[in-house]
C-alpha cells in the first residue's frame, strides 16, 4: 500500500499543511520540523504523486512529440534524442505518431492537450499553412519544420540546399537526366528539396522536365514502383534522385532485381543518411540530416518556452546538411547506360 500525505502527518505529529508545504519546498514551515518531515517521508519511502505534483505546481513535467512516421529510422533517431534530451531535464515524453494524416495529426494535438502535456514537439504533415492552429494551440510548441510563424519557434535541415547539393553531385557524375522521385507533394521538406533540385538543374543549364518528377508516399514500396515506372519508359533517366533514403531503398530493390548496374549505368541517390543505409552491402549515396543535433535543438527550445518566466524569444534554427557519397553514384559509363526506346 502507497505511503500518503497523511501518514506522514501522523507519524510526524504535524498537520497535512505542514507536510504538504515541507515535501514542496514552500516557506511557513521552520527548518527543524522540515526536516523531521523530510525524515520521515524518507524511512516511509514515500514517492509523491505526479498527478498531485501537477495539481500544485501546474506542469506536468511530459512533453508532447508527434512524428508522421516513427517506423522511419529517421524519426525514430529523432524521438531518441527527444527523449533522451528530456530525461536529462526531469521531463517524460508522450510519442504519437500521424501515418501523414491530417486529421490524425489534429486529433494528436487536441489528445496532447487534454493529457495536459506542458509543450510540444510536431512534425507537421503538411505545408505551413496550419501554423495558426499550432499558434492557438494553447501550449508551447516547436515544430519540426522551417515556420514563417511569429510566435513558434522552429528546428529544420536546409532542404533546398540540400536538393541542391545532391543535383550538382549528380551532374557531377555525369548524368544528364535526372529524376526526382519525390514523397508526398504537399510536404513542406519535399518541395523544398525539389526546389533544390530545380535551381541546380537551370545553374548547369538544363531545363527541369515536368516527367521526370515522381510523387507518392514516403515508403520502399513507393520507391520500387516509381522506380519500375520511369525506368520503364522511352526515355530513362541516368539518376535517381529520391525524397529520402528509405524511397531510395525502395529503388535501388527494384534496379537489382531488373539488373541494371548501379551506378555503371544508373546512378541512385536518398535523403536523410539514415544508418542501414550505409551497411557494406548499401551503401547508399545520400544527403545526411543531423538527427541528433535536430532532436536535442528542438526539445532545449521548447523547455526554454515552458520554464521562461519571461516570453521566451522565438527562434528559426536552420540546418546545413551534408553530402555523403557512397557506392550508388559514380561516373556514368555511357556504353553501359540504359538504352532510350525511340518510335
Amino acid at each position: 500500500m502507497s505511503v500518503t500525505i497523511k501518514d506522514i502527518a501522523r507519524e510526524a505529529g504535524v498537520s497535512y499543511a505542514s507536510v504538504s508545504r515541507a515535501l514542496s519546498g514552500n516557506r511557513g514551515v521552520s527548518v527543524e520540523t522540515s526536516k523531521r518531515i523530510l525524515e520521515v517521508a524518507k524511512r516511509l519511502n514515500y514517492s509523491p504523486n505526479g498527478i498531485a505534483r501537477h495539481l500544485v505546481n501546474q506542469r506536468s513535467k511530459t512533453l508532447g512529440l508527434i512524428l508522421p512516421d516513427i517506423s522511419n529510422p529517421f524519426f525514430a533517431d529523432i524521438a531518441l534524442a527527444v527523449i533522451h534530451t528530456a530525461e536529462k531535464a526531469g521531463y517524460q515524453t508522450i510519442l504519437s505518431n500521424t501515418d501523414w494524416e491530417p486529421r490524425t495529426q489534429k486529433r494528436q494535438l487536441l489528445l496532447m492537450r487534454e493529457q495536459r502535456v506542458d509543450g510540444v514537439i510536431l512534425k507537421p504533415v503538411q505545408d505551413a499553412g496550419d501554423d495558426i492552429a499550432y499558434e492557438n494551440l494553447g501550449l508551447p510548441a516547436v515544430l519540426l519544420h522551417y515556420s514563417g510563424s511569429k510566435v513558434v519557434s522552429c528546428v529544420d535541415t536546409d532542404h533546398e540546399y540540400g536538393g541542391y547539393l545532391m543535383t550538382r553531385h549528380l551532374l557531377g557524375c555525369g548524368c544528364r537526366r535526372i529524376a526526382f522521385l519525390g514523397g508526398l507533394p504537399d510536404s513542406h521538406s519535399n518541395l523544398q528539396r525539389l526546389e533544390g533540385y530545380v535551381r541546380a538543374l537551370r545553374e548547369n543549364g538544363l531545363t527541369p522536365d515536368a516527367q521526370l518528377v515522381r510523387y507518392g508516399p514516403f515508403t520502399s514500396e513507393n520507391g520500387y514502383a516509381l522506380a519500375k515506372e520511369i525506368l520503364q519508359s522511352q526515355t530513362p533517366p541516368d539518376a535517381l534522385f529520391c525524397g529520402n533514403d528509405v524511397i531510395a531503398l525502395g529503388a535501388l530493390q527494384y534496379a537489382q532485381e531488373a539488373g541494371i548496374q548501379v551506378p555503371q549505368s544508373l546512378c541512385i541517390a536518398g535523403f536523410d543518411g539514415i544508418s542501414y543505409a550505409s551497411l557494406a552491402q548499401i551503401r547508399l549515396t545520400t544527403i545526411r540530416q543531423d538527427r541528433q543535433r535536430m532532436g536535442e535543438t528542438a526539445t532545449n527550445l521548447l523547455l526554454d518556452a515552458i520554464e521562461s518566466n519571461a516570453a521566451p524569444t522565438v527562434q528559426k534554427i536552420l540546418l546545413t546538411p551534408t553530402l555523403l557519397a557512397q557506392a550508388t553514384t559514380g561516373e556514368i559509363d555511357r556504353s553501359k547506360s540504359l538504352p532510350i526506346e525511340t518510335d
